[in-house]
């Protein structure tokens, strides 16, 4: 048997599974450093809002104006809202019967309005409006894109103006769009040649009272009257939501609202109506209108269960959609921190908190959480402080002496990963 030949082979041997064993060795903790990547995110500073949501009906003093001929076409003088005297024109009635005329001339009336309101914010606007006109339109959007997925399309389309409005005060900031003064003749010109069709003028109609004219009417104006809030019970009230619209007749070209003030009666349960009393201030989103000012309590009507809470205000902002139904939010709390993804939150040794990543080094950062919503976390902003651990000394003889260091903004949490721990070097 030849001894040099079997060493030489099972030196081959060996060395080959020594190799085999250095590339299994090493493919191991190559894909051990991959497996122990991150991903991260940056603590941003939030605000939230906890809201109480429902569905609000408006009250107000509103006077039908009427014309003396019926079944004709009635065109508005004055644009939605606009103050006028009593015995102020109001409305023209043409001798053509067409209702499309007179929807299309409303539409171009209310783009002209659209062109005219943001020509004439954009010489005021400021580099800095950019930023919340640019928020204003992602969240209009996002709105629009919610309430067409839902199949709110009446909704989506409340929205409208409000985001055309925004775009267009975008554009005129930008210096994109100049002036509209060219695009708002053109929409006059279209008006004329559209009135022009709708025959001879028969009447001018005025306005009977003074106030603010709107051409739109539902027949809930002599129902939902803001007089009927005075001395109102739960029943009574509740009674009076459910009743049914009154017919104006075919004479009625439009309102007059007599009185700024004005109510919205927000359907909701006893336990969410107890926060409020009378006399006291919250804020509103209308939800239409995506605008948000602020209301008194008028009063807080109760029943067994149910609640009626009924707010007022004298505010009549430009553009805002009066319509009788509206879908509302009423901020209960607002809370301002640190964002927080709810799946980076956990708890260590007693203490919640989160992974973040220093450098290359994993850290327990700890929180304390505000609100949570929508698999988001608002989290107080302490930068710089410390918590102990639960059952630490008060010394403690760990790296950070028995403490633990606290989120702060724009600090990187970790989103994803596996075996973390406080100390933990990454790539190591």
């Amino acid at each position: 048997m030849d001894t040099e030949y079997l060493k030489r082979v099972g030196l081959y041997i060996l060395g080959a599974l020594l190799s085999l064993g250095l590339v299994f060795y090493l493919g191991y903790h190559i894909w051990r450093s991959f497996t122990r990547e991150v991903e991260t995110v940056p603590a941003t500073q939030t605000t939230a809002q906890a809201t109480l949501d429902g569905q609000g009906y408006i009250f107000r003093s509103e006077t039908p104006v009427y014309s003396t001929v019926s079944g004709k076409s009635a065109v508005a003088s004055v644009k939605d809202g606009e103050s006028v005297p009593a015995g102020g024109e109001v409305a023209k009635i043409y001798s053509v019967s067409a209702p499309d005329i007179e929807a299309k001339i409303s539409e171009l009336e209310e783009q002209a309005e659209l062109l005219a309101s943001c020509a004439a914010g954009g010489s005021t606007a400021t580099l800095k409006d950019s930023v919340s006109i640019d928020n204003d339109i992602y969240t209009l959007l996002a709105e629009m894109r919610d309430s067409a997925d839902s199949g709110n399309a009446a909704d989506a389309l409340a929205l409208r103006s409000s985001f055309m409005t925004s775009v267009n005060k975008r554009a005129v900031l930008t210096g994109s769009q100049g002036s509209f003064d060219s695009e708002i003749a053109a929409l006059r010109s279209q008006i004329s040649e559209l009135t022009s069709r709708l025959g001879s003028c028969l009447q001018t109609v005025t306005s009977t009272v003074s106030g603010y004219f709107y051409p739109s009417v539902d027949g809930y104006e002599q129902v939902f009257d803001a007089a009927k809030l005075a001395g109102a019970t739960y029943s009574s009230l509740s009674q009076l939501l459910s009743a049914s619209p009154v017919s104006n007749g075919a004479n009625c070209v439009g309102k007059t609202v007599t009185e700024s003030t004005w109510y919205l009666v927000l359907k909701t349960d006893r336990g969410s109506a107890s926060r409020y009393k009378e006399g006291d201030s919250c804020t509103v989103n209308f939800k239409s209108s995506s605008v948000s000012f602020d209301m008194d309590v008028y009063s807080v009507l109760t029943d067994a269960d149910e609640a009626l809470l009924i707010l007022t205000s004298r505010l009549m902002p430009e553009g805002f959609d009066f319509a009788r139904v509206q879908s509302v939010a009423l901020v209960t709390e607002e809370y301002t921190g640190l964002r927080v993804p709810q799946s980076a939150v956990r708890v260590t040794d007693g203490v919640t908190g989160v992974y973040i990543l220093d450098g290359s080094t994993v850290r327990f950062c700890a929180v304390d959480i505000l609100y949570r919503s929508d698999g988001i976390c608002i989290v107080s902003e302490e930068s710089g402080s410390t918590v102990s651990p639960e059952g630490s000394e008060e010394q403690g003889n760990g790296e950070n002496g028995g403490y633990v260091r606290r989120l702060g903004l724009h600090d990187s949490i970790i989103t994803k990963g596996k075996g973390l721990y406080d100390g933990r070097v990454i790539g190591g």
